[in-house]
């Protein structure tokens, strides 16, 4: 494999990037959430991947960006072989993957016999089914148990999103299943956070680090809830009204990456800022990048707009190379996101937003840990209040840059943190009230996901 790639995750406590490479893992769907899903487990490296669908592209939707340049017709587990083969040239080159993508509908129990003859070592490490189908979800917790293999269920609709890991010893119930998110479309947004929460968790069933245990799970977002983790709706409807939203994203990297897309895809005026390229370490985080023609030492900015309008052509998008300063543009500014990992930075554009009384959504993650916020003027505290980033700032070090002096980092955990930036856009352009807190993923902890009062 090629070393570099996985750089910044290779330097976490405990990670042994081999494990990953020899593992198999098999998913079931071709909609926006097996999408993200693997675009998940391909950044970090998961040396067999098998994909099982029986859906044709139907156009150019959003929700399934990839598909930009795909025919209509194509079959989805064929076309997404070819995509995630060259997005991670790893995986072309492992023998186990020469059949990557399966055109296959399982029916009944009798069609997983295809998993037995196209899986690798005679069965998959892990299963994941991202289909929103309870029906199949029960063949499939069938299937994995009889074969003594964790399942990990993993469903999403506009709004909601749900993570469900079985082990192979627990008792399988029909209550057990996601019977709520049946015959729903499935959101980019849900689904990004969600495929963040199954790549982090698939890899704890394959490669567990220092002090993580491994059992079965059960992860809930609504963004119809005004604390994100509670079932029970309090918004009964959402209407977000992202027209003519002009919003400047501050940082093109591993969080931000997600949230131009995302914004673009919600229909929303981006203004981009970064000045950094793109660097072979960045792969296992950075995906769009990967899908441009030989990113490697390209502006970041500049390949995102190329990427983002090979997606949506009508996007508005305009990507400026170089470091936003605090000077504002010209025309109104309906939102900032901070996607960036500098202190100072924050600082800077804390007090942009409060002198302006522009809303400012905070997205940060270390390798174990991502918050998302929304400083609202008006309702919510600003980012230093909750976050203290002047103190921060003042003390920080800007380092040399992330090639000269990389941190641990990991993609999934950026996933998590960007598209549930962007959820707490949408309710913001909704016109709601705003939720009294953050959104915070801790792989640390037992239940994964909290709500974080302020």
């Amino acid at each position: 494999m090629t070393n570099d790639r996985y750089l910044r995750q290779s330097l976490i406590d405990g990670w042994d990037q081999g494990k990953l490479e020899k593992a198999s893992v098999g998913v079931i769907g071709g909609e926006a959430l097996a999408i993200e899903t693997l675009m998940a487990l391909s950044m970090m490296g998961i040396g067999e991947i098998k994909i099982y669908d029986n859906s044709k592209i139907k156009g150019n939707r959003q929700d399934e960006f990839v598909y930009y340049n795909s025919k209509k017709g194509s079959w989805k587990a064929h076309e997404l072989e070819r995509i995630f083969k060259k997005s991670n040239p790893d995986l072309g080159s492992d023998p186990r993957n020469h059949k990557m993508g399966i055109n296959w509908a399982f029916l009944d129990k009798n069609d997983f016999v295809i998993m037995d003859t196209f899986a690798g070592k005679s069965k998959h490490d892990v299963l994941v089914d991202t289909t929103n189908d309870p029906f199949l979800e029960r063949l499939v917790l069938e299937y994995t148990a009889n074969r003594r293999i964790p399942v990990v269920n993993a469903s999403s609709m506009q709004y909601e999103g749900e993570v469900k890991v079985t082990m192979p010893n627990k008792n399988i119930s029909i209550g057990s299943l996601s019977t709520n998110f049946a015959g729903q479309c499935q959101d980019p947004v849900s689904s990004g956070i969600i495929g963040g929460i199954v790549g982090d968790e698939v890899r704890r069933l394959i490669m567990p680090l220092p002090g993580e245990t491994i059992d079965n799970l059960d992860v809930f977002i609504n963004f119809k809830s005004k604390n994100l983790v509670r079932p029970e709706d309090d918004y009964q409807t959402l209407a977000p009204d992202y027209a003519n939203k002009n919003v400047i994203v501050v940082g093109t990297g591993a969080i931000g990456v997600h949230v131009v897309r995302r914004l673009s895809q919600r229909g929303a005026n981006v203004l981009a800022y970064d000045k950094d390229t793109f660097e072979i370490h960045n792969s296992s985080r950075q995906f769009d990048y990967t899908l441009a023609d030989s990113p490697v030492g390209r502006s970041k900015v500049k390949m995102m707009e190329e990427m983002v309008l090979k997606y949506n052509p009508d996007a508005n998008i305009k990507c400026i190379n170089g470091w936003f300063e605090g000077k504002l543009p010209r025309g109104k500014i309906h939102a900032i996101f901070r996607c960036t990992d500098s202190f100072k930075t924050s600082s800077m554009l804390n007090k942009v937003a409060m002198e302006n009384g522009i809303p400012l959504f905070y997205a940060a993650t270390a390798y174990d840990l991502a918050d998302a916020y929304a400083f609202v003027p008006g309702q919510t505290p600003d980012i230093n209040t909750v976050f203290n980033v002047d103190e921060f700032a003042l003390k920080s070090v800007v380092p040399a840059g992330c090639a000269e002096e990389p941190n641990p980092s990991v993609g999934t955990v950026n996933m998590f943190a960007a598209n549930s930036a962007v959820g707490l856009f949408d309710l913001y352009c909704a016109g709601v009230e705003m939720p009294k807190g953050y959104l915070q993923y801790n792989l640390k902890e037992a239940k994964r996901v909290s709500f974080v009062k302020v």
